[in-house]
């Protein structure tokens, strides 16, 4: 019996060790099999062999370098419809966006580069024109509504409210206070609207006591 026990024991501890064994071994291979695959794709990148690099190895990190290269590589190639449908998550997304977004510039389709690369270095110089151009049509209303920010429109807000109300100052009882009534609905967030306002404000004020 204790014969049997012994001999049972010694079998467990070599069947553990056989599985350490082998769990080491499989486990050196799989380092060893990782190595080579990084080495494989480091030479084939070094080479400049990008697309076989994230064909193949897409899953390690020198992958995603690779699609890096490969987007920059179609950007010197022109090709930016192709990198901004592909690799819109590389850094060569940014420069096909700008690239494409300055030929909408110079083609003068200022709207198409607000519509289409509102985050691209020519946006404010394309809001710029197309403010110029409504300023020069001296449609003021659509100014107003589209580009209530900026700087031009907000100057020509201000200018035009100024009008508004040194008109309406030159009026009596009725008029006047109508006027500036029309002023604080045409003409808010000015320094014309809070004159009008503090005017209209003195002018009741008056009529109350009386």
């Amino acid at each position: 019996m204790a014969c049997t026990t012994s001999h049972n024991l010694v079998m467990s501890k070599r069947v553990l060790l056989f599985t350490f064994s082998l769990t080491l071994l499989f486990a050196l291979l799989g380092i060893n099999g990782c190595s080579n695959r990084a080495a494989q794709a480091q030479k084939l990148f070094d080479k400049g062999e990008y697309q076989k690099v994230m064909d193949n190895f897409s899953d390690l990190e020198i992958g995603r370098r690779a699609r890096a290269k490969v987007a920059e590589e179609l950007v010197n190639a022109k090709n930016y419809s192709e990198v901004l449908a592909n690799y819109r998550d590389t850094p060569a997304a940014f420069k096909a966006k700008n690239e494409l977004a300055r030929q909408l510039f110079d083609a003068g389709r200022y709207q198409a580069v607000l519509d289409s690369f509102p985050g691209s270095q020519f946006a404010a110089s394309s809001r710029d024109k197309l403010v110029d151009s409504l300023i020069t049509v001296a449609a003021f209303d659509t100014l107003f509504k589209r580009f209530p920010d900026a700087p031009r429109a907000t100057a020509y807000k201000d200018s035009l409210s100024k009008v508004d109300l040194e008109a309406a100052k030159k009026l009596k009882g009725k008029a006047k206070e109508e006027a500036f009534d029309l002023l604080l609905k045409k003409w808010p967030g000015t320094a014309s609207y809070k004159e009008a306002s503090r005017l209209l404000q003195e002018i009741r004020s008056k009529a109350g006591k009386k």
